[in-house]
């Protein structure tokens, strides 16, 4: 009778989750950095569908759309950055509040992770005329909106940018500009 072993011994099993730990340590960082760098696209991608949404409604509804920076989902704020959410509105009156008889369109929440989301030209609103141009509250009607990680790692950021005729575009990284 023929009795070889089929399988692995103890010893052999030992040895390979060992081999496993090791290399599951030494690829821990490089994860790290690749999660926070999709999660710095996958807010620039939720501006930039917020930014879209705001332009094609203006135009459509031939009236001015708004985003301000939202901290309750119910009302603007000029305080904190973009990422502790925004409202996108229809601004009949032009003055970037949501005032009780404007509707709005869209609530984004709060971005998970710690993330920071700022723009110098919109520091509390950013809108679209009806012909889709667009209008912040710094005055220029162009902008850069920063994706920041945690860490502050301008490699892993992002930046949506609007052109004159306010387009939006994610780019990745943020050029010269600096993570808070």
């Amino acid at each position: 009778m023929d009795r070889r072993s089929r399988g692995f011994t103890l010893l052999e099993m030992l040895v390979t989750l060992m081999l496993l730990a090791v290399l599951t340590a030494a690829a821990a960082p490089s994860f790290s950095g690749l999660l926070q760098s999709n999660l710095a696209a996958t807010h620039a991608d939720a501006l930039m569908t917020s930014l879209t949404l705001a332009r094609s409604e203006a135009i459509k509804r031939n009236l001015r759309v708004t985003l301000c920076k939202s901290a309750d989902g119910a009302s603007c704020t000029t305080e904190g950055d973009w990422a502790q959410g925004w409202l996108v509105f229809v601004d009949r009156d032009s003055d970037g509040v949501l005032d009780p008889d404007e509707g709005v369109l869209r609530v984004q929440a709060v971005l998970p992770g710690k993330f920071t989301l700022t723009n110098s030209n919109a520091r509390n609103w950013y809108a679209y005329r009806p012909d889709g141009s667009a209008a912040s509250s710094g005055g220029l009607v162009t902008g850069t909106f920063r994706v920041c990680p945690p860490d502050g790692n301008v490699a892993r950021a992002r930046r949506v940018v609007t052109n004159i005729t306010g387009r939006p575009q994610v780019r990745a990284g943020i050029g010269s500009l600096s993570c808070p």
